[in-house]
């Protein structure tokens, strides 16, 4: 069923996109408000997204890992 959806997507962009670096976002972070710091620390360093940490249970929060 998925044979011909490729003549309805958007062209693939060829373009070079921009990355942050580590210290960059050491520095996006130090300049947060500390009360949003810590979720958008957890957000950047595991690439997770608002929703799939609104649904991690304490459960899920061990010493050295994050159960997903």
């Amino acid at each position: 069923p998925f044979r011909d959806l490729g003549k309805f997507m958007p062209p693939k962009s060829r373009e070079q996109r921009e990355v942050f670096r580590f210290d960059e976002w050491q520095l996006v972070l130090d300049s947060m408000d500390p009360h949003y710091r810590l979720v958008a620390e957890v957000m950047i360093m595991t690439g997770m997204i608002a929703s799939e940490i609104a649904g991690l249970r304490k459960s899920d929060l061990m010493d050295d890992h994050i159960l997903v």
